[in-house]
């Protein structure tokens, strides 16, 4: 994905899947911190996109 906008695409989509995740998890436990170091690795996005 080389379009301008692709790296607040992919950034969205990653909070999207971990905050659906989050919403499902059998307990508190197993819920995923949504900060830019989670992000960053979901998405695949240096943490200076993520950041911004």
């Amino acid at each position: 994905m080389k379009a301008p906008s692709a790296v607040e695409e992919k950034i969205y989509r990653a909070f999207r899947a971990t905050a659906n995740y989050n919403d499902n998890a059998p307990s508190n436990d197993d819920r995923w911190y949504i900060g830019s170091v989670t992000l960053s690795s979901v998405s695949g996005c240096n943490r200076q996109a993520v950041g911004d």
